[in-house]
């Protein structure tokens, strides 16, 4: 873009070729038009319609939880935005046309509480137990008081439950009772711990459930 004081151009609007000329607060302002992809169907304009569906539906079912557990620290923009950003990037594996949501990279939170470096899902009936490791944390700054946030996800459907249960990390355990009234064979569980004072998070954890 280029500001010009020559005054045979001024008043005069329009484009020639690849310059458009127009006036800007008294100015003639002369700029080359912009560049246009032809071809928006182009594999890496597919691609990337592709990746952006399959993390909307993703995240989709958990729209209402992101408030509390993606982008605290920013309110500038929105903490959807925060969640779309970061799995786009992280949370699909595979290449076009074959893309898919990488379950153990994708995150429904985000944040620098620790996660357990075990957990473990089995299912009891029409019951869930999962289980955490506790040796692994150093109980200093309240860790222990830190509580257990629940999500499970259909992998195809569009049905998806969660749970702020409230239970304390130092439990170690807790039953999450009725929810494996579906093919468990589909659902999908990440577990994810807050602080007390319910201003930090942990990422989320995927956990492989198995039967007892």
């Amino acid at each position: 873009m280029a500001v010009l004081n020559n005054k045979f151009l001024e008043g005069l609007s329009g484009s020639l070729g690849n310059i458009v000329i127009y006036e800007l607060n008294g100015k003639t302002i002369v700029r080359s038009k912009p560049g246009y992809f032809r071809d928006k169907k182009s594999p890496r304009h597919l691609a990337q319609r592709q990746k952006m569906k399959l993390v909307n539906d993703f995240l989709r079912p958990f729209i209402h939880i992101y408030p509390r557990t993606f982008g605290l620290e920013n309110t500038e923009k929105s903490p959807f935005y925060f969640a779309k950003s970061y799995n786009m990037k992280f949370g699909v594996k595979g290449a076009y046309p074959n893309l898919e949501i990488d379950y153990t990279k994708a995150l429904f939170s985000k944040g620098s509480v620790p996660l357990p470096k075990e957990a473990s899902a089995t299912i009891q009936g029409k019951d869930l137990l999962v289980e955490w490791g506790t040796s692994d944390i150093e109980f200093n700054n309240n860790r222990d008081m830190d509580t257990l946030i629940l999500l499970m996800r259909h992998k195809a459907e569009n049905l998806s439950r969660y749970t702020f249960s409230g239970v304390r990390r130092s439990k170690g355990n807790f039953l999450w009772e009725g929810v494996c009234n579906r093919n468990i064979n589909e659902m999908h569980l990440w577990i994810i711990f807050r602080n007390a004072a319910e201003s930090n998070i942990s990422d989320s954890m995927f956990v492989e459930i198995k039967y007892n």
